[in-house]
């Protein structure tokens, strides 16, 4: 009987197998930065869930646009959206664009011919005081770049990203 990669993991212990840390597959507790997130997540009508990509990251589309939450190094919460992509010519009036404007509390930014549009906070800036203004950034950073990606197109002659839903 042939052995197939399937078969040998049922059969005995395969060496890929052996290299997986213990405790891989047990289920954790969700963090409290979690349960913000996912609260947040719920108030932009997504199940947070579903979006789950990993213990504290979650991918979605809200309208066109990708959102992707998640923390970095425990230390920094992101929000991003790689909402456009730069036009092949004329390119001058989008950059004016980005740099003239005021986005606060999110910034723009181009990697390569990708527009961005992002928040980002130090997680000791979550306190009790900020937590209900963080998530309702969090909520408008997902309704901004919806609303943003079909201006870029509509007045700039913008692409939609390839991570657009459409």
């Amino acid at each position: 009987m042939p052995t197939t990669w399937a078969s040998a993991c049922v059969w005995r212990r395969c060496a890929s197998c052996e290299k997986l840390p213990e405790g891989v597959f047990d289920e954790r507790e969700p963090s409290p930065l979690s349960h913000f997130c996912e609260q947040a997540i719920s108030e932009m009508g997504v199940n947070p869930v579903l979006a789950r990509d990993g213990y504290d990251s979650w991918t979605f589309h809200k309208g066109s646009s990708e959102i992707r939450i998640f923390v970095y190094d425990n230390t920094y919460l992101f929000a991003v959206s790689p909402i456009n992509l730069l036009p092949k010519k004329d390119v001058e009036p989008v950059l004016d664009y980005m740099l003239g404007e005021d986005f606060a509390p999110y910034k723009l930014g181009i990697e390569g011919r990708q527009i961005y549009i992002a928040y980002r906070i130090h997680l000791s800036d979550l306190t009790d005081e900020s937590e209900d203004e963080i998530r309702r950034n969090l909520v408008n950073l997902a309704q901004k770049a919806d609303d943003m990606d079909n201006m870029m197109v509509e007045r700039f002659g913008c692409e939609f990203s390839e991570y657009s839903k459409q």
